[in-house]
């Protein structure tokens, strides 16, 4: 699944389920359970796939 990912690099890419993100890596890193790290990269586009939901947030 790993190598799929690694292959993707640069394209759109969705998954189902819970998934918890932090703009500070280090935070993300002390999630509870968690096995892979994802860089996500989000930039500026016309794509309605990604939101900033920071205010809703405790991380």
């Amino acid at each position: 699944m790993v190598s799929e990912y690694k292959q993707a690099i640069g394209s759109v890419r969705s998954w189902l389920g819970l998934t918890s993100t932090s703009r500070q890596q280090q935070i993300a890193e002390s999630f509870p359970r968690s096995t892979v790290l994802f860089i996500i990269d989000i930039r500026n586009t016309a794509s309605d796939a990604a939101r900033a939901i920071a205010n809703l947030s405790t991380y």
